[in-house]
């Protein structure tokens, strides 16, 4: 049984100023234990193999003033940049791409290119699995519509049965079944080209997959 409860509007306005503190407490990057214990180049190396700006080290700095702990820059960037180097790989960038995950550009000198170009092959394969998921969703609808006009044809068959008695309303009936036939027939056309469509795109996906593993 579910119970549903109607709030004041003073209640509301309490429940608001009580939620704001918990929301602003889950958005923290670091809660009370981790800012008292921290090592900065740990953090510092967690950011960078996680491909985070450097500009990540103010939320840190932000969740921790509350504590009286402030961040050591250098032991910090010293970890993330030497993170970054687990992070700016060929095989990361891909995993990225394909993963549809973003990029921020962090990867630099030599290790940028090869990242930036895994990343792109990565996202290509991610943009056309989308158009392949957009034409399968296209073909669930096609076969819901068949379903529809077929259980529709049927009951104007039985209509037609009934309406026989009648020659004009017969005719009519028959003409209108007769339509639904032809929608029907460019239904199933529609849903057969889209089966092939998709069948050529999976086949398409799979070698675009094949000739890019890192």
């Amino acid at each position: 049984m579910i119970l549903k409860y109607k709030f004041k509007p003073g209640c509301r306005v309490f429940l608001f100023w009580v939620m704001i503190p918990l929301l602003l407490n889950s958005c923290a990057t670091l809660k009370k234990e981790e800012c008292l214990t921290v090592n900065w180049y740990n953090i510092g190396y967690e950011d960078g193999t996680r491909g985070y700006e450097s500009s990540r080290v103010a939320l840190h700095r932000k969740a921790c003033s509350k504590y009286g702990v402030i961040p050591d820059l250098s032991l910090y960037q010293k970890g993330r940049s030497e993170g970054l180097v687990e992070y700016c790989t060929p095989h990361t960038g891909y995993s990225q791409g394909v993963n549809g995950l973003t990029y921020r550009d962090v990867c630099q000198g030599d290790l940028k290119d090869p990242f930036q170009q895994a990343y792109n092959i990565g996202r290509d394969i991610y943009l056309f699995q989308k158009q392949v998921q957009h034409e399968q969703r296209d073909q669930d609808r096609l076969a819901k519509e068949i379903d529809k006009m077929d259980l529709l044809i049927k009951e104007k068959e039985v209509q037609l049965s009934r309406a026989c008695k009648n020659p004009k309303n017969c005719t009519q009936e028959l003409n209108h079944i007769r339509d639904l036939d032809r929608q029907m027939h460019r239904l199933k056309f529609e849903f057969r080209s889209k089966e092939h469509q998709i069948q050529d795109m999976r086949q398409r996906l799979d070698e675009m997959k094949d000739q890019n593993r890192f």
